[in-house]
């Protein structure tokens, strides 16, 4: 059995700032196409984020940050419950140690 560890589950209160996503694919000459190849996932995963209508995964987040070297706060706001003071909260990134590639 496979569990899916997502920051709605851990962080429900998570929210996130869209113009700075949108502004970090601007900034770079980046589109929504462009971002899904660089982190492997759908074009349409990226487009639903970008737009609002669905909260990113643990391992989209992940990849994001590592991707873009910005830190989590960049591009999200936990409001409560989150100690952690930059990048990605340390649950989270345990939860995927190992699991992603990186460059």
């Amino acid at each position: 059995m496979t569990h899916s560890v997502t920051y709605s589950n851990l962080y429900p209160e998570m929210i996130v700032k869209v113009a700075k996503l949108e502004e970090y694919l601007k900034e770079n000459n980046l589109t929504h196409s462009d971002l899904a190849r660089a982190l492997g996932v759908s074009r349409s995963y990226v487009s639903l984020i970008v737009n609002g209508r669905r909260k990113p995964s643990a391992r989209f987040i992940t990849l994001l940050l590592r991707y873009s070297k910005k830190p989590f706060e960049h591009f999200f706001d936990v409001t409560e419950g989150n100690n952690n003071e930059g990048g990605v909260p340390d649950d989270i990134e345990a939860s995927w140690a190992g699991r992603t590639k990186t460059s």
